[in-house]
Formats: C-alpha cells, structure tokens, sequence
C-alpha cells in the first residue's frame, strides 16, 4: 500500500469515527416541506408565504440525551453543536454564571449580552429555576443562524417554552441576539421561523401554493465581511392589490365600489370629533373591551392614551393616498400615505376585520395573524418600491 492509499484509509476512518455528532443526527429531526403558508383569503387562496429550512425534534430530544450523547467528544468538538450552546445558556443563566454566560458570545456581542443580562439576570434566572432538563422542539436556519426552540422541564412535569439563537462563527457556534434589533436585516428570519405552522411543535400536514406569486422576495444571512452566505436563504412571497399612484381616498369616485377606502375615509372623518360611543363602535368587538378601558383612563384618569394620539393624528391628516391592501381569512391590512401639512408622511398601516359583514378598526392582536410580518420593514419597503415603479411608469 503506497503512502497515499495510506492517507486515504486515514482520512476515511477518521470521518468514519471521530466526527463530530450533530444532534440533528442523533435525534433524526422530521424536517418539513420548505415553503409553508402564512395568511390565507376568505377563500382559502394562499396571499402570504414563506420558504426556509425548518425541522422538528423527535420526543427524546432532551439536553440529558444530548450530553449523553456527546460525552466523550472533545470540548471544541461540542462547540460545532447548535444544542450545546443553548443547554449552555440554560445552565449558564440557571447559576446567574454572567462571565460563563458573555463566554457563549462572540467578542463583538459580549457588549450587547452585558447589557441584556448584567443588571437583570437576577429577574431572568427566576423563569429557570427548577428546571432541570430541555425538551428540544424545532429547528431552523438562515444561513449561519440557528433557531432553536425548547421546552424546560421540572421534575414535576412542569413545562416552561423558551428559544435561542445561535450562529456558526469561525468553526464553532455562539450564542447570538443581534437577530433580535429590529434594524437588522436577519430579523426577517425571525419573522419567518416564528410563523411557520409547525413552530407549536406538532408537525401537521399543511398545502402550500406553487403557483407564482406577485412579490417574491429573497433574504441571505451576511457573514464577517458582510457577503451573502448562499446557503440556508429565506424567502417570502406574497399578493397585493395596489393602487395608482396618488390614490386619493378624499375623492369620492376613489371610493365609490371600494370597501376598504370607504371605511378608511369614514375613520379618518369620524374620529377627531366622535364621543365614546362612536369611538368605541369602529372598533371589531375583539378590541372593545380594551378600548372601552382607554376611554375611561382618558375621562377619570386625564392620560393621554393611544385614541387620544389617534385623534390628533387623523386631526392632522390633509388626504390619504391609499397604496395597496393584503386580504386575509377575514379582513385586510390597508398600506396608505397620510399627506400631513402638504408633504407626503412614511407609509402606514391600518388594519380592518369584519363583523357581521362589515369592516371595524382592529388591532391585529392574534396568534393565527401575522401583525408583525406584514408590519415589518421588509413588506413596507417592498410596497413601496412597487409604488415608485408605479409612479415611474404613470
């Protein structure tokens, strides 16, 4: 045997028993079809989907089995371990360890973890006292991210839901939270793991759309240097209904036929001046009971409230173009330009949901809705380069 059949034989055996062993491996995830449906039509049409890696655990995902598993590796072996890092935050937070809990950050966000942890940890700790295992649940990537979400068990039975983020850097994992800052561009994975359909865990059936859609929008993780990583993208593709440039709700031919800048143009109408009453009967019967308390607090308490800020907003507003409007199961969320002392404001959402057949103002406060995606960044800086092409092409 020459010396390179030699090396070849090495090289083999070693992949053979000394690599690393991911859990993913170890636990075999069940890992789901990559495009999944986020927000649906009254008639069942898909206008909302997303597209990303995402798997679930199977039930003897534990942080025990885990170390269990990975007893006898070497420690920078466990490190390659997206698992490990979170079982490591667990521990770390559980003890109030703070230099073991900065060690699980890269050098340029221990500042950001000192911040997060260093004066509160006492408060954070609280949430994992007693617990004494993880339950790993789902899985899913964007790039060089990890998101991992997990249960924390007591002795007890007694079950606590909790998530980390983590990211592959210079060979290893670390624990990470500039996912979390809204600015930032990886924050859409955030947006798109949290609404997947299995991320409660139970991995159901579900239908998604291969049709094309209007929009369809790619995001990649950066790395270092601030270079697309190709690897483990996520996409999110959606339906409209846009309008002209310049859409005026104030003229009545614009709102003649068309639901949504009919209500909208009666909100903005009614609301400076409107009793309590009126107020109180825009809203969907979801919200009233909130909103019946904001209304209180304004006459018995003399705060300012959000109706209070609503009223002197729609005070403000001279015309509102209306841009574009995303349907769903039982409502509409309306992208619109408030014109505000002759210029032009951002863009701005409002959200209407039926009753009994007929829009009301409403807060969008659901599990089942996806608020914070169709409210994000990412959706309102698409809406608007649509309507500057629009505007381009007029």
């Amino acid at each position: 045997m020459n010396n390179l059949s030699k090396i070849i034989l090495l090289f083999c055996f070693y992949l053979l028993f000394f690599q690393p062993a991911y859990a993913e491996d170890i636990f075999k995830c069940t890992y789901s079809p990559e495009s999944y449906p986020i927000l649906t039509d009254k008639d069942g049409n898909i206008v909302v989907q997303g597209k990303i890696k995402f798997c679930v655990y199977p039930k003897d995902a534990k942080m025990s089995a885990l170390f269990e598993k990975i007893k006898d590796l070497p420690e920078k072996e466990k490190l390659k371990i997206p698992e490990y890092l979170v079982a490591q935050e667990f521990l770390a937070i559980q003890r109030e360890d703070l230099p073991a809990i900065y060690e699980l950050f890269t050098q340029e966000e221990q500042k950001r973890a000192k911040e997060f942890y260093g004066e509160d940890i006492d408060s954070i700790s609280r949430f994992f006292k007693g617990y004494t295992d993880l339950k790993f649940d789902c899985k899913s990537y964007f790039g060089n991210y990890v998101r991992i979400t997990y249960n924390c068990i007591s002795p007890q039975g007694k079950t606590f839901p909790a998530w980390c983020y983590v990211k592959f850097v210079n060979g290893r994992y670390y624990v990470t939270r500039d996912i979390e800052d809204y600015e930032s561009e990886s924050r859409i994975f955030r947006l798109l793991s949290s609404n997947h359909p299995w991320d409660h865990y139970k991995p159901t059936p579900f239908k998604y759309s291969d049709e094309d859609f209007m929009v369809n929008l790619t995001y990649y993780a950066k790395d270092e240097e601030g270079n697309d990583i190709k690897e483990n993208p996520v996409k999110l593709s959606y339906n409209s209904s846009p309008y002209p440039p310049d859409h005026s709700i104030f003229k009545e031919e614009n709102r003649k036929d068309d639901e949504e800048a009919a209500f909208l143009y009666k909100v903005v109408k009614i609301f400076p001046e409107a009793n309590d009453e009126e107020i109180l009967n825009l809203w969907h019967p979801d919200d009233r009971k909130d909103i019946s308390e904001l209304l209180r607090r304004e006459r018995e308490e003399n705060v300012v409230t959000d109706i209070f800020q609503f009223r002197s907003y729609f005070e403000d507003i001279e015309d509102i173009y209306i841009v574009d409007k995303i349907f769903s199961k039982d409502g509409v969320i309306i992208y619109y330009e408030p014109i505000i002392k002759g210029k032009k404001a951002p863009l701005q959402t409002i959200i209407f949901k039926r009753d009994k057949g007929k829009y009301c103002l409403w807060s969008g406060n659901s599990m089942k809705y996806p608020k914070s995606l169709l409210q994000s960044k990412f959706i309102l800086q698409s809406i608007k380069e649509r309507l500057n092409q629009r505007r381009t092409n007029s």
